[in-house]
């Protein structure tokens, strides 16, 4: 016999980001774009988002962006490893 588990948990998406220092305006831009998308931030230059196939492409465009202006960008889907620590996201 197979049991399988309903996943309580959900999908989320890290946005991790570093802008050289000279880059002030591109870096509040891009905090002020995560903000508004509703981001939350795990410490500085690592933003948490749940995981919907717009934001993504939101959260993509953001980190092109911090490429282009000589940064550095990594978007990962992740999963919270139990339902506690899925809430401690929220």
């Amino acid at each position: 016999m197979i049991l399988y588990m309903a996943s309580t948990t959900q999908q989320w998406l890290l946005l991790i980001v570093s802008l050289p220092t000279a880059s002030a305006t591109a870096r509040m831009r891009i905090w002020r774009a995560l903000k508004g998308l509703g981001c939350m931030a795990l410490r500085d230059g690592a933003y948490l988002l749940p995981a919907k196939a717009d934001r993504e492409q939101d959260l993509q465009d953001l980190a092109d962006e911090c490429i282009r202006e000589g940064g550095s960008a990594w978007l990962m889907a992740i999963a919270p490893r139990s339902a506690d620590e899925d809430a401690s996201y929220r």
